[in-house]
This record gives structure tokens, sequence and C-alpha cells, in this order.
């Protein structure tokens, strides 16, 4: 069976390595405010432990990727649904697709 799962690398920083859980236990669909303030708090501060630090913003790029591409496909389905109605009913009744 193959992963795709990495170890996390070594982080000694508690307050990065608190952080990451919050970012990696969270939605990515939508990412908690506090989280996300905390992120950008860690990554801003000043630490010696850089190896924790990029693993924390190489996973809140991908959140904010995720988060951005999720509700790109939430928007594209309201739209599919409101043009063939949640059921397919108003493609169903069109005139385009009857014979």
């Amino acid at each position: 069976m193959t992963t795709f799962l990495a170890a996390l690398p070594d982080i000694k920083d508690t307050r990065i390595w608190n952080t990451l859980n919050a970012l990696l236990g969270g939605s990515w669909l939508n990412i908690d405010p506090e989280v996300a303030a905390a992120v950008e708090s860690v990554l801003a501060g000043k630490s010696e432990d850089n190896v924790g630090k990029e693993a924390l913003a190489t996973a809140w790029r991908s959140a904010k990727a995720v988060e951005t591409f999720g509700g790109g496909l939430s928007e594209l389905l309201m739209e599919v649904s409101d043009i063939s109605g949640s059921t397919g009913e108003v493609l169903k009744s069109s005139q385009l697709f009857r014979r």
C-alpha cells in the first residue's frame, strides 16, 4: 500500500508546533479566523526554528489554496444548481432536451 504522507519535521518551537496542529486539525474549506490569525502571527514573529517555520508556511499556503479552490467549487455548484434546478427538473422540462 502506497501513501503520500510524509513525516513532519522535528519542530522545536512549541508555538509553531501548536499552531501547525491547530491548522492541520481544522477544516481547510473554511479556515477558522482565530487559526488564521495565529498562523500569521507566528509566521511574522521571530523564531530560531527555521524548519518548523517552513513547515508551517507550507501548510498555510496549502490551506489557503484549498480554501480558495473549495470556494470556487461551491460557487460553481450553486451556478449549476441555479441553471438546472437541484434535481435537473429545469433541464428536463426545457425545450433544448425534448425530441
